[in-house]
């Protein structure tokens, strides 16, 4: 194919004044150059507001993982999908604008998620922490998002971080669990579910949530689910806060 300058420029960012810089638009092309051993003119220019990255051809498929993955966050993958997952609990009420499936939950623009991420430096140091612990938990709830996202907000509702790892490691490997333990049911549903996947993707943050509840007070049961419609309709469930 052949190359022209089109006046469509390749963009770079800069928020230190320009000691450094990232590329914010072009990578296809430069990349595509690079691969085939071409040269070719191009108009170069430069920004200091890092928001025009979220907004840049966002006719193309830009995820919020390309942009994430720009801005150098290492779990850009999974990590805005485990951030709306605690937002969308931890900032409306009742959780989620009282969704029942996670295709009807709040969804947060791409610009406004890295902005999040980039303020609670809490949050990215603990998926880092946990999820190379969480691989099985990862395969049953269907993503790394959903466990390490879970994991975060049962972690920041529990003052004993005892209490919270060991639910998670009991999750994830079912070693010495006795029937009736909510983790062991809970486990069971959610590995019986990876076939057929019944469950929507809302439906197990709240499954978690329950199960979470029923061992902090010491409850055996048979099965955990959440039952968003019909006429046993429940409201989504609330995270049991543990003090000690």
């Amino acid at each position: 194919g052949e190359w022209a300058n089109t006046g469509d420029p390749i963009t770079f960012c800069t928020e230190d004044h320009g000691r450094t810089y990232y590329i914010i638009s072009g990578q296809a092309r430069l990349w595509a150059m690079w691969l085939t051993n071409c040269h070719a003119e191009h108009t170069i220019r430069f920004t200091t507001d890092s928001r025009v990255q979220g907004v840049i051809d966002t006719g193309k498929t830009r995820t919020v993982a390309d942009l994430l993955s720009a801005s150098g966050f290492a779990k850009h993958r999974f990590i805005g999908h485990a951030a709306s997952i605690v937002r969308g609990y931890v900032e409306h009420d009742p959780p989620y604008l009282g969704a029942t499936t996670w295709e009807a939950a709040p969804r947060y623009p791409a610009n406004d998620i890295k902005d999040w991420l980039t303020a609670n430096t809490d949050f990215t140091d603990r998926v880092d922490f946990s999820y190379p612990s969480l691989r099985q938990c990862s395969r049953m709830l269907r993503s790394p998002a959903w466990s390490t996202g879970m994991e975060y907000l049962l972690h920041m509702h529990c003052a004993n971080p005892s209490l919270s790892d060991q639910f998670w490691a009991d999750l994830e490997t079912g070693v010495n669990l006795e029937q009736g333990d909510p983790v062991l049911t809970l486990r069971e549903q959610l590995m019986r579910d990876r076939a057929d996947k019944k469950f929507n993707k809302l439906s197990l943050v709240a499954m978690v949530i329950k199960a979470w509840n029923y061992r902090m007070r010491g409850r055996r049961i048979k099965d955990v689910r959440w039952r968003s419609s019909g006429a046993n309709a429940e409201p989504f469930p609330e995270i049991l806060v543990v003090h000690g």
